[in-house]
């Protein structure tokens, strides 16, 4: 194995820090970093630092060494050769080892190689990107001439060595009640132990999750939200007809909500969950907070479509099941989910009414920041500046969740749909029969006015409310319409390849987010790209190419769901 020793050599140098490997270069800039510190642990530190590089030494020696040029273990291992045959270990001259295919080296070969060209391309590639993220001025360097740091690394090297030679004599077996390896097997076999009690929390029970969870939130928001009322008290006022209304609409999202909880037929129960979520809009509506209620009344729609979906897929009696399989039965899991429920309640009234009493208007620093700051990044609406650019971060890492969990449930339904088509609701008549004339045409002429509204929320995203992820659920929810009215056939939209989409979406955000770099600012820095005129009072800047890759991941990952809900590859047999 010649390719895989090379490797392996190079990889241990690195890790023993020797030059010109990119090991060496991290071992020079904490010795550097060590010899410039003068704290109270500072020679406690310097001892434990130098005493570790010194180990990584002596470990990639051993390393090196036994598994590339030490001769058989027979011959020089402290363990007798008739030891090993009375472990039923063939004589090691009789072995017969088998080369593993080429392409294992590719990946430990990219990563032996890039310690060597990262430590020689320091100037021109690491230290730049360094000089973006840290607050002073740092370089890192390869070799900056005999000093300190320098002197105190070949001593390292050279202590780690020559205790490598001499393991003649202190590499013995211990006495048992000393043996280290079996303190470390004693160890890891308590781990082992604590690891399968732990797991037992994981039964699978949903219920047993959510109650975990919302528990554990439920105590941390009561607690410091009571304490805060007690001190300051609570005053409720109706100041005009919009308080008169809103206090009406949250009337009516808690009737809805326990109008969810009583009804015993899944749908009614949805569309009552649904109406909830509405009333909540509304309010954030007459607050006025556009974006978030846009974005509300869009989720909302597509819980209640998602779930409309499934009720058509799936049978009562099945779904029954799954329930009682997920959340239980008896009065013990009545009276827990209960107390889950009151406390979660209680903390977040707490917590709410704490919040708006803490801040009595709408003045404050950062609020502020961002208004004056809006139309810095080349947008008015200060939600899509926030998105796109102030907390652009969040997004980014927000829509690879989101991707993720459509790619996941796509995986977890093709696995299990196959099985299940025996329990699922069968359709009496192709769907083509079951809609009507206008219903199939008022699908055909909504899914273009979807599209157009969708395209309206994507490019005037900035100056408007409405964003790229309100675009994808727009284009979701049209799809899931089109699904109802013509049926689940995939024929019809075979062109939509959702998992490409989710890595087009993702690249273009990475890409975007990574390009101003390459123009020496910040990640994810706002980018106008010499102001582009567009007709229609459009604008093309770096925030446009963030709300379509939002657009596309979102979109994509709710292709994704419905697919796998509605089992295309099924239907059609009915």
């Amino acid at each position: 194995m010649p390719i895989g020793a090379a490797i392996a050599i190079v990889s241990a140098l690195s890790m023993a820090g020797i030059m010109p490997l990119m090991g060496f270069v991290s071992k020079e800039t904490l010795i550097h970093a060590l010899t410039h510190y003068h704290g109270e642990y500072a020679m406690l530190i310097a001892l434990v630092v130098f005493v570790a590089a010194g180990l990584l030494v002596i470990v990639a020696a051993i390393f090196v060494w036994d598994v590339f040029f030490r001769p058989a273990r027979s011959a020089d291992a402290s363990t007798p050769v008739e030891e090993d045959h009375a472990a039923g270990h063939a004589p090691h001259d009789d072995a017969h080892h088998h080369a593993p295919n080429r392409l294992i080296f590719l990946g430990p070969a990219v990563i032996a190689l890039m310690s060597l060209v990262l430590a020689l391309l320091l100037e021109p590639l690491i230290n730049p990107l360094l000089a973006t993220i840290l607050p002073g001025e740092f370089s890192l360097y390869l070799f900056a001439g005999v000093n300190t740091e320098f002197i105190l690394s070949l001593i390292i090297v050279a202590a780690g060595i020559a205790v490598f030679l001499a393991r003649r004599f202190w590499l013995r077996e211990l006495p048992e009640p000393l043996s280290v390896a079996r303190g470390y097997k004693a160890l890891l076999r308590g781990v082992d132990r604590a690891g399968d009690f732990l797991l037992r929390a994981q039964n699978g029970k949903l219920s047993h999750y959510l109650a975990v969870i919302l528990g554990v939130v439920g105590v941390l928001m009561v607690l410091p939200g009571t304490q805060y009322l007690q001190t300051v008290g609570v005053e409720f006022s109706l100041r005009d007809a919009t308080d008169l209304l809103k206090a009406v609409l949250l009337i009516l999202s808690l009737v809805a909500t326990l109008a969810s909880v009583l009804f015993k037929g899944h749908l009614l129960a949805a569309l009552a969950l649904g109406v909830a979520g509405y009333s909540v809009a509304g309010v954030f509506l007459l607050e006025p907070a556009t974006d978030v209620a846009l974005v509300q009344v869009l989720v909302e729609t597509l819980g209640a479509v998602l779930i409309i979906v499934m009720l058509s897929r799936i049978s009562e009696k099945r779904r029954r099941r799954a329930a009682d399989v997920l959340w239980g039965k008896g009065r013990a899991t009545l009276r827990r989910d209960v107390l889950v429920a009151v406390m979660v309640s209680a903390g977040v009234t707490a917590f709410a009414l704490a919040a708006v009493i803490n801040r009595p208007d709408r003045e404050s620093i950062i609020a502020e920041w961002y208004l004056t700051n809006t139309e810095s990044v080349g947008v008015t609406d200060v939600v899509g500046a926030m998105i796109t650019d102030f907390r652009a971060t969040d997004t980014l890492i927000e829509i690879t969740v989101f991707s993720m969990a459509g790619l996941g449930a796509l995986t977890v339904l093709q696995l299990t749909k196959r099985r299940d088509m025996d329990g699922a609701f069968q359709l009496p008549m192709p769907m083509s029969q079951i809609t009507t004339p206008l219903t199939r045409w008022a699908a055909t002429l909504f899914l273009p006015f979807a599209v157009i509204i969708a395209l309206a929320q994507l490019l005037y995203a900035g100056n408007a409310p409405g964003d790229g992820f309100t675009a994808g659920v727009i284009g979701g929810i049209s799809l899931a319409l089109w699904y109802q009215v013509f049926g689940y056939s995939v024929e019809r939209l075979r062109r939509i390849r959702a998992d490409r989409l989710i890595g087009v979406g993702l690249s273009l955000a990475l890409f975007n987010a990574a390009l101003p770099l390459l123009l020496g600012k910040d990640f994810l820095a706002h980018n106008k790209f010499g102001d582009i005129p567009l007709p229609a009072g459009l604008h093309f800047s770096s925030s446009t190419l963030f709300e379509i890759a939002i657009a596309l991941t979102v979109f994509a990952s709710m292709v994704n769901i419905l697919n796998a809900i509605t089992n295309p590859e099924g239907i059609e047999q009915l």
